[in-house]
């Protein structure tokens, strides 16, 4: 709202709700703890420790009742999380990008219709992934990197704080995708940890086999007039797929969706 008021402009709720007055820094970052408290309740409340009677029956009994949908307990959960994901990433990227999370969640829902088999799956979300980033404005270009919102809820320069927001604001998209497909897979009850283990096999081929050939297609035409214009952007863009997008988000989303309901 601060960041392109005009988009916003004669829509009386938005300026009911105005918290004019409060720092925008302590305003971001009372939301991003208000989502990071109630995402880590939600994962907890999966955990069989956390399933005491009396601490469900007074805390996690509200949430629980909340999830139990068509889909079962877990299902519901995991489709909450997402939520709350998608709710970050759309502070975090373009206000003209929010409409595409709406394209975005009319496709997964075309896909769960359909009965993919787990390599089809795998297929499409890696091109969605790669499809969703051009579609939120990237490219190979230093820059089309975006950060309009590097600072949200930062008070001064960190290093780190700067980085994880400006890599999620570019790859808003990607990331959405990853968590997605999650529950795509999730809604196959059989089979469902072999195919996240295919689904993880599937990223790592894919993301090995275009670092090889980024790399060797550097190294040829290390000579070639456009190497620093051209090849070195795409190859920093590799590396931010590679350890960003690859090892960052779908390796820690893999390896949490089986902690979580692998079992």
């Amino acid at each position: 709202m601060a960041d392109s008021p005009e988009l916003l402009k004669g829509i009386v709720l938005v300026r009911a709700f105005a918290l004019g007055g409060i720092d925008l820094v302590i305003q971001a970052r009372a939301v991003f703890l208000g989502m990071v408290i109630y995402a880590v309740g939600i994962t907890l409340s999966n955990r069989a420790m956390w399933r005491s009677p009396g601490f469900r029956k007074r805390v996690l009994k509200p949430i629980a009742v909340w999830l139990e949908n068509d889909g079962g307990e877990q299902e519901g959960q995991a489709e909450v999380l997402h939520g709350v994901l998608a709710l970050f990433l759309m502070t975090q990227t373009r206000v003209t990008n929010i409409p595409l999370f709406i394209l975005s969640e009319v496709q997964l829902q075309v896909l769960a219709s359909m009965d993919l088999s787990t390599c089809e799956l795998s297929l499409t979300s890696i091109i969605l992934q790669y499809t969703s980033f051009f579609a939120f404005g990237g490219s190979n270009a230093i820059s089309s990197v975006d950060l309009s919102n590097a600072y949200n809820g930062v008070s001064g320069y960190s290093v780190a704080a700067v980085a994880l927001l400006t890599f999620c604001a570019n790859w808003a998209g990607p990331i959405w995708w990853v968590t997605a497909t999650l529950l795509l897979m999730g809604r196959k009850r059989r089979d469902r940890c072999r195919g996240v283990r295919q689904l993880q096999l599937s990223s790592t081929c894919f993301i090995a086999t275009t670092n090889m050939s980024v790399m060797l297609a550097c190294t040829l035409l290390r000579t070639h007039l456009f190497i620093w214009t051209v090849f070195s952007p795409k190859y920093l863009f590799t590396l931010a797929w590679c350890f960003g997008q690859y090892f960052c988000i779908s390796m820690t989303a893999f390896k949490l969706y089986m902690w979580l309901w692998g079992q």
